[in-house]
């Protein structure tokens, strides 16, 4: 299995060095050091054990502090009071959501460019309820330049929800629903490929823990280069049986490390993508392909490293052309099933920055 792109890859717009296995001490690591050059963006890609949390504890250079762990100044107490024990790296600069098991942040993911020159990194973990550990993880930095076109593969990866299988998939609604995506990511100037529909085993028709290790790290598992989308019937369990669609990060990643890996043999975590349920769409009345084209859409763009327009009322995009109020209703990230399927030009940007996404200028 591989995901993409690892030292001396072909790839000629991207460029990929390992940090090796680096150590996490009381949930922290030592201080990590890179050079950024003019125009450049950065992803820092993590990989460790799957029941443990990685994220980007703090970042600064060049520009001042871009990730932070203590809440900055212009954070509202009001605000802090509903956000839970990451919410300071969510409000960052350069906001980061920590992620089981992986972790990818790309720098910027906001309207400012990294201005040139050397930063300094560290590593957090935790585990699953938030305490911090000693573990290790896996580094890897990708850098390149901006894009104004790019291209990706795209697997879809079918449960036998509704009885679709790869064999008789042409005769259902799934190839419009994925047209329809292509279609909305073609305004951002990305194309994804035909989509490749391949069969899972069976036993993922119901997901019910998505929290750890379980059968939703063990689907996840079986994603290939590129974009990867899992349809599967329904999740179940508490909230989580209200989910219409869950991205594995934001962005997520874990592609950037080959399956066998001599830099990073610690961690077990290796797949990612999103996952979309069939059921909760309502696939008995009309509408069902718009609202799942929708869906699957909007997952990717979380994936790919977007944020909602808001979040609960306290937490805002960080990008300045991504429309607020009743204005947010059209765009792809609002929160709602019933949102529309615009993209930003700031939004398109963010999405290609994606070390996935395969620059073709």
């Amino acid at each position: 299995m591989f995901w993409g792109c690892s030292p001396g890859s072909s790839r000629e717009d991207l460029r990929v060095e390992s940090l090796g296995s680096v150590p996490i001490r009381e949930g922290t690591s030592a201080p990590l050091n890179l050079e950024v050059r003019e125009g450049e963006s950065i992803a820092v890609q993590l990989r460790g054990n799957a029941d443990e949390i990685f994220f980007i504890r703090g970042m600064s250079g060049p520009g001042g502090v871009w990730v932070s762990d203590e809440y900055g100044a212009h954070v509202l107490e009001s605000t802090r009071r509903v956000l839970d024990r990451y919410g300071p790296l969510r409000t960052s600069r350069n906001p980061v959501v920590p992620t089981l098991g992986h972790h990818l942040s790309v720098f910027p993911n906001g309207d400012v460019p990294l201005p040139p020159g050397r930063y300094s990194f560290v590593i957090g973990a935790a585990d699953a309820v938030g305490r911090s550990i000693d573990t290790r993880a896996c580094v890897r930095v990708s850098r390149r330049s901006p894009s104004v076109r790019g291209r990706v593969d795209l697997t879809v990866h079918l449960s036998g929800a509704l009885g679709w299988t790869a064999e008789n998939v042409e005769s259902s609604v799934l190839p419009a629903v994925f047209e329809d995506v292509r279609e909305i990511y073609r305004a951002a100037n990305i194309e994804i490929g035909e989509p490749t529909y391949v069969d899972l085993a069976a036993g993922y028709q119901r997901l019910e823990n998505i929290e750890g290790p379980g059968d939703y790290r063990e689907m996840l598992a079986h994603a290939r280069r590129g974009l990867n989308v899992f349809v599967i019937e329904s999740f179940v369990g508490g909230t989580t049986s209200e989910l219409r669609g869950i991205s594995d990060g934001v962005p997520g990643g874990a592609w950037l490390f080959e399956e066998s890996d001599p830099d990073c043999s610690e961690g077990t975590a290796s797949g990612s993508g999103v996952v979309v349920a069939l059921n909760a769409h309502r696939p008995n009345e009309d509408g069902f392909r718009e609202r799942t084209a929708r869906t699957v859409a909007h997952e990717l763009a979380h994936w790919l490293g977007l944020f909602h327009t808001s979040e609960g009322g306290v937490l805002e995009d960080p990008l300045e052309d991504t429309p607020s109020g009743p204005e947010a209703m059209r765009n792809l990230l609002y929160p709602d099933i019933d949102g529309g399927i615009e993209l930003t030009a700031g939004q398109a940007r963010i999405l290609r920055q994606h070390p996935a996404i395969i620059a073709i200028d």
